[in-house]
Protein backbone atom coordinates (compact mmCIF):
# COMPACT_ATOMS: atom_id res chain seq x y z
CA UNK A 1 0.00 0.00 0.00
CA UNK A 2 1.22 3.46 -0.91
CA UNK A 3 0.30 6.76 0.75
CA UNK A 4 -0.68 8.87 -2.26
CA UNK A 5 -1.03 12.16 -0.35
CA UNK A 6 2.19 12.13 1.65
CA UNK A 7 3.30 15.73 2.17
CA UNK A 8 4.38 18.07 4.94
CA UNK A 9 0.88 18.83 6.26
CA UNK A 10 0.07 15.12 6.47
CA UNK A 11 3.10 14.19 8.61
CA UNK A 12 2.66 14.85 12.30
CA UNK A 13 5.21 14.59 15.09
CA UNK A 14 4.31 12.29 17.94
CA UNK A 15 5.56 14.16 20.96
CA UNK A 16 6.53 12.64 24.22
CA UNK A 17 8.61 13.72 27.17
CA UNK A 18 12.31 13.04 27.44
CA UNK A 19 14.01 11.94 30.66
CA UNK A 20 14.87 15.61 31.27
CA UNK A 21 11.18 16.55 31.01
CA UNK A 22 11.54 18.28 27.64
CA UNK A 23 9.15 17.82 24.70
CA UNK A 24 10.62 15.16 22.45
CA UNK A 25 9.52 14.40 18.86
CA UNK A 26 11.33 11.29 17.69
CA UNK A 27 8.46 9.59 15.96
CA UNK A 28 6.19 10.74 13.19
CA UNK A 29 2.85 9.55 11.90
CA UNK A 30 1.40 10.01 8.43
CA UNK A 31 -2.29 10.88 8.20
CA UNK A 32 -4.87 10.97 5.37
CA UNK A 33 -3.19 8.16 3.39
CA UNK A 34 -5.51 7.91 0.35
CA UNK A 35 -3.98 4.47 -0.07
CA UNK A 36 -3.48 2.56 -3.28
CA UNK A 37 -1.39 -0.38 -4.38
CA UNK A 38 1.87 0.56 -6.11
CA UNK A 39 5.56 1.33 -5.88
CA UNK A 40 6.66 3.17 -2.75
CA UNK A 41 8.43 5.69 -5.04
CA UNK A 42 4.95 6.86 -6.16
CA UNK A 43 4.52 8.48 -2.73
CA UNK A 44 7.37 11.01 -3.03
CA UNK A 45 5.77 13.37 -5.58
CA UNK A 46 3.52 15.34 -3.18
CA UNK A 47 6.58 16.26 -1.08
CA UNK A 48 8.06 17.75 -4.25
CA UNK A 49 5.06 19.73 -5.51
CA UNK A 50 4.32 21.16 -2.06
CA UNK A 51 6.36 23.97 -0.51
CA UNK A 52 8.15 25.10 -3.67
CA UNK A 53 8.59 28.43 -1.89
CA UNK A 54 11.12 26.70 0.40
CA UNK A 55 13.44 25.92 -2.50
CA UNK A 56 16.56 28.07 -2.78
CA UNK A 57 16.05 31.24 -4.83
CA UNK A 58 19.27 30.58 -6.68
CA UNK A 59 18.82 27.45 -8.79
CA UNK A 60 15.49 26.20 -7.45
CA UNK A 61 15.63 23.45 -10.07
CA UNK A 62 18.71 21.88 -8.48
CA UNK A 63 17.05 22.33 -5.09
CA UNK A 64 14.01 20.34 -6.22
CA UNK A 65 16.16 17.54 -7.59
CA UNK A 66 18.18 17.49 -4.32
CA UNK A 67 14.93 17.31 -2.34
CA UNK A 68 13.82 14.31 -4.40
CA UNK A 69 17.20 12.63 -3.96
CA UNK A 70 17.27 13.21 -0.21
CA UNK A 71 13.72 11.94 0.26
CA UNK A 72 14.40 8.83 -1.81
CA UNK A 73 17.67 8.11 0.02
CA UNK A 74 16.12 8.65 3.46
CA UNK A 75 13.33 6.20 2.62
CA UNK A 76 15.63 3.67 0.93
CA UNK A 77 13.88 4.14 -2.43
CA UNK A 78 15.17 3.91 -5.99
CA UNK A 79 15.97 7.49 -7.07
CA UNK A 80 15.38 6.92 -10.78
CA UNK A 81 11.98 5.35 -10.12
CA UNK A 82 11.13 8.24 -7.78
CA UNK A 83 11.88 10.71 -10.59
CA UNK A 84 9.89 8.68 -13.13
CA UNK A 85 6.80 8.42 -10.90
CA UNK A 86 7.00 12.13 -10.08
CA UNK A 87 7.01 13.02 -13.78
CA UNK A 88 4.06 10.71 -14.48
CA UNK A 89 2.03 12.06 -11.55
CA UNK A 90 2.72 15.68 -12.39
CA UNK A 91 1.87 15.31 -16.08
CA UNK A 92 -1.37 13.60 -15.05
CA UNK A 93 -2.07 16.42 -12.56
CA UNK A 94 -1.39 19.07 -15.21
CA UNK A 95 -3.78 17.42 -17.66
CA UNK A 96 -6.50 17.33 -15.01
CA UNK A 97 -5.87 20.96 -14.05
CA UNK A 98 -6.04 22.08 -17.68
CA UNK A 99 -9.59 20.75 -17.97
CA UNK A 100 -10.73 23.86 -16.06
CA UNK A 101 -9.46 27.35 -16.89
CA UNK A 102 -9.28 28.50 -13.25
CA UNK A 103 -6.64 25.85 -12.54
CA UNK A 104 -4.00 27.14 -14.99
CA UNK A 105 -1.71 28.17 -12.09
CA UNK A 106 -1.88 24.65 -10.71
CA UNK A 107 -1.09 23.26 -14.17
CA UNK A 108 1.95 25.52 -14.43
CA UNK A 109 3.21 24.27 -11.05
CA UNK A 110 2.76 20.65 -12.12
CA UNK A 111 4.50 21.24 -15.44
CA UNK A 112 7.36 23.04 -13.70
CA UNK A 113 7.92 20.10 -11.35
CA UNK A 114 7.55 17.47 -14.11
CA UNK A 115 9.86 19.21 -16.55
CA UNK A 116 12.41 20.06 -13.85
CA UNK A 117 12.51 16.45 -12.69
CA UNK A 118 12.87 15.38 -16.34
CA UNK A 119 16.03 17.49 -16.52
CA UNK A 120 14.90 20.52 -18.52
CA UNK A 121 12.46 23.03 -17.04
CA UNK A 122 10.05 24.32 -19.67
CA UNK A 123 11.19 27.84 -20.63
CA UNK A 124 7.78 29.58 -20.73
CA UNK A 125 6.85 28.75 -17.14
CA UNK A 126 7.18 31.17 -14.21
CA UNK A 127 10.12 30.72 -11.85
CA UNK A 128 9.53 28.34 -8.93
CA UNK A 129 8.87 31.13 -6.42
CA UNK A 130 6.34 32.77 -8.75
CA UNK A 131 4.23 29.62 -9.13
CA UNK A 132 0.89 29.26 -7.40
CA UNK A 133 1.43 27.73 -3.96
CA UNK A 134 -0.46 24.57 -3.09
CA UNK A 135 -2.22 24.72 0.27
Amino acid sequence: MVHTDLHYLNILAKTGTSAAGEADAKEYVAIDPQAQVGDAEFAVAPCLWNRLEDLPHRNAEAGLRRRASHLAQAAGLDEELTVAWTIVREVENALCYLEEAENSGDAQRSLWVASTMAGKTLPDLPAAHELKALH
